[in-house]
């Protein structure tokens, strides 16, 4: 249950990348958070928490709309809730 929800994640973090107002900055920060919840040498815990350093610092960008910044919040929660199953 918890690979589908990190493919859930990842598909919505997709989709912001293909959004054409999200900033390139931003694009980038979301693919690194990808690259790390694919990251299977690492225990889930870690990859949550780096994913969501990136999501975190994408958030802060102050040129992003903020239905963008509304959707990293959302997907932020989501990995936290993912991180603490201690999977």
């Amino acid at each position: 249950m918890i690979m589908t929800e990190v493919a859930t994640v990842i598909e919505r973090m997709n989709s912001l990348r293909e959004d054409s107002t999200v900033p390139n900055n931003v694009k980038e920060l979301l693919q690194e958070a990808v690259n790390q919840l694919r990251n299977e040498e690492d225990e889930l815990a870690l990859r949550v928490n780096a994913a969501t350093s990136f999501l975190d610092e994408a958030s802060n960008d102050p040129n992003i709309q903020q239905f963008t910044r509304t959707e990293l919040w959302n997907i932020a929660s989501l990995l936290e809730k993912m991180g603490g199953n201690g999977e």
